[in-house]
């Protein structure tokens, strides 16, 4: 996740769901999401490739399944203390 920083592939999934016929809780959580995740990219791309604070940026805003994601793709490439960390 956000490894490219681009969210043209959020906005296609998204978009295949907002054409559904789906109740209009689900339409709003979906936009919501985007909207986030837009702002939540434009901070990250601002700074630094660090994955822990890219996952207390998105901690910030509360997108605790997407810091879960980005910790557990960094935690499989790591080794030593780091792994242990």
């Amino acid at each position: 996740m956000f490894g490219q920083l681009d969210s043209g592939v959020t906005q296609k999934v998204a978009d295949r769901y907002l054409s559904m016929e789906i109740e209009s809780y689900y339409k709003n959580y979906i936009n919501d999401r985007l909207v986030l995740y837009q702002a939540v990219l434009e901070t990250i791309r601002k700074g630094p490739a660090d994955v822990f604070w890219r996952a207390l940026v998105l901690w910030d805003n509360r997108l605790f399944f997407e810091v879960h994601e980005v910790l557990e793709h960094a935690w499989y490439k790591a080794t030593g203390d780091e792994k242990k960390f």
